[in-house]
């Protein structure tokens, strides 16, 4: 085959399979008419309840948590001593029925319920066997996605208290690298099937102002970056580069033989 041909012939290879290739790491595209979600104050407001599959784990201070109470995986319950627990706390998950069952108590309805509301029904179920019961309640199965499409990378940030902003979980997921789009940030949540897409402008005070809603479980947030052409097209030609170079190189040594 002419040498000429084979030049070509890579060259179209290397522009076309370029054009398919750059920005290629972005995610979650949407057309420029997509139907974003409206943030209302119900989003803005909303406090996590718990629901089926949830996990939790919680520690019992007896005299409004001067003494703490050591709950064992077995049922029973044992001073620990003043001022603090010790060891690994057991984990609890509610079940399909909403229920959950616990050390002394028994089987407790704790679904729809906030993570306030959980701690008060279990020092008001305490307080039969414990003198002013004191709970202090983690829940350990929360967490939100972070993607930020840029030098950040992605990371998954456990959402332990009630409630957390989206200002506050892009801080502690390294916040926004700098060639990241504050002006571009989507919030993915719900059914993967037909998720609803908030998208937050965090570039001005109003946007923040509307735009800092209370994260849920396994909302997906993801910060658009500026597209890096320069650098992906030089990591993407160079093998070409390489493999024309070879290539006009053995072309030209056969035929310098011939």
């Amino acid at each position: 085959m002419n040498s000429r041909i084979i030049i070509i012939l890579l060259s179209a290879g290397l522009i076309l399979s370029g054009c398919k290739v750059l920005d290629s790491n972005k995610m979650f595209e949407t057309p420029d008419d997509y139907p974003f979600t409206e943030i209302s104050t119900s989003d803005s407001i909303k406090e996590f309840k718990f629901e089926v599959n949830d996990e939790f784990s919680f520690s019992l201070f007896s005299n409004n948590g001067f003494k703490a109470v050591d709950i064992n995986i077995n049922g029973g319950a044992n001073a620990a001593g003043g001022g603090g627990g010790g060891g690994v706390l057991q984990n609890y998950t509610i079940d399909a029925y909403g229920n959950t069952k616990l050390p002394l108590v028994g089987v407790v309805k704790l679904i729809g319920l906030t993570q306030k509301q959980v701690e008060d029904t279990l020092e008001q179920m305490y307080g039969e066997f414990y003198i002013k019961p004191f709970v202090l309640l983690r829940v350990t199965s929360r967490k939100v996605i972070f993607f930020n499409n840029g030098e950040a990378g992605a990371r998954i940030i456990p959402l332990t208290g009630s409630s957390i902003t989206l200002i506050e979980g892009l801080a502690a997921a390294g916040g926004i690298s700098v060639i990241g789009k504050a002006y571009r940030i989507k919030v993915l949540r719900g059914d993967s099937r037909n998720p609803k897409v908030f998208k937050i402008d965090f570039s001005t005070i109003d946007g923040y102002k509307k735009g800092n809603i209370k994260l849920q479980t396994n909302d997906i947030v993801y910060v658009e970056s500026r597209p890096q052409y320069a650098r992906e097209l030089r990591n993407e030609i160079f093998p070409y580069i390489s493999l024309l170079s070879t290539t006009i190189l053995t072309i030209n040594t056969i035929n310098r033989i011939k």
